[in-house]
């Protein structure tokens, strides 16, 4: 891969903040943070193993060297965010990984994790997007309680844990430049959607951890930390962000709603869908419904077998 080609998948969004497209499923579709801070390091989220070694090109776009990358901190363990940790930290002699108490277990052992994700995508998805997972050495993991501090350099990352999307998932919030780097707790929402009317953020709702109480309630501590910025996940900065949060928040309540009514998950994906379109026609962005299939295809999916699981544990009848 060139220099190049690098670096037109790495962008500043604030002093020293730099967010890196992993290129997992599509372009601006996946990101990973690089923090830099006097001469120490942290990364926040990797990708998949196919990330890894595009990203220590980043790096070395930027001059960093792996000895000084002092913390790899995993948002949660979904693949997305950290099936290439192992290789990350392999090539990273002086780096600790810091993960949420439920996480690191499955960082140091990511068999049942495997188990797990073949059973929601199946075999062909995860061989195709994961391949394998490398574990991590228990005495480089480092868990993190809720309200924990990392320092980078002259830098202090503040880790606050906001579950709802997993009870394992926590947010870091770089206070110098009021940056706060959600994972999924505050939603997805994809480039191609941008519009004047706004950005177009729904909550991701992937089995088997979905919690509406608690995602509430991490939306609005998120909203409460009065970050100048969220950079999500999945994809871009999120300026607006009481106004974002807002909508997530709708879209929360009708996620529950259109459960309670639905008669199978094949009709509760339906109703999704309908949510969106719905959501859109009434921005006047209709004719961005079909560019919206085809950027939250995969999403819907996972959303809906999210909702169907935490239904069938709330005996939700229909």
């Amino acid at each position: 891969m060139t220099t190049e080609n690098v670096n037109n998948r790495l962008e500043s969004i604030a002093p020293g903040v730099y967010r890196f497209d992993t290129g997992y499923i599509r372009p601006r579709h996946t990101a990973c943070f690089i923090i830099a801070a006097q001469d120490r390091v942290a990364i926040v989220d990797c990708g998949v193993a196919a990330t890894i070694q595009p990203l220590l090109a980043a790096l070395d776009s930027l001059a960093i060297t792996t000895e000084r990358v002092d913390a790899v901190i995993a948002t949660h363990a979904h693949l997305d965010h950290a099936g290439g940790v192992g290789q990350l930290m392999t090539a990273l002699p002086s780096a600790r990984l810091y993960a949420h108490p439920s996480a690191a277990r499955h960082l140091i052992d990511p068999t049942k994790l495997e188990k797990g994700v073949r059973a929601v995508y199946g075999d062909a998805f995860f061989d195709r997007e994961y391949g394998r997972l490398e574990p991590v050495a228990a005495d480089r993991v480092v868990e993190t309680p809720d309200n924990a501090e990392v320092p980078i350099g002259e830098r202090v990352l503040e880790i606050f844990h906001t579950p709802g999307h997993a009870r394992h998932h926590q947010s870091i919030f770089d206070r110098r430049t009021a940056t706060l780097l959600a994972g999924d707790a505050f939603g997805v929402g994809y480039p191609e959607l941008d519009s004047p009317a706004g950005r177009f953020f729904v909550p991701e709702t992937p089995p088997n951890q979905f919690d509406p109480d608690a995602m509430h309630a991490s939306i609005d501590r998120i909203i409460g930390l009065a970050p100048q910025r969220v950079a999500p996940t999945h994809f871009g900065n999120v300026d607006e962000v009481a106004t974002i949060g807002q909508q997530l928040h709708t879209f929360v309540d009708q996620y529950i709603d259109c459960c309670r009514h639905a008669q199978s998950m094949d009709d509760l994906e339906e109703a999704i869908m309908a949510l969106y379109v719905r959501a859109l026609t009434d921005r006047g962005r209709a004719d961005d419904v079909p560019r919206m299939r085809t950027c939250y295809g995969l999403d819907v999916q996972l959303v809906a077998q999210g909702l169907w699981d935490w239904r069938s544990k709330q005996n939700v009848s229909a």
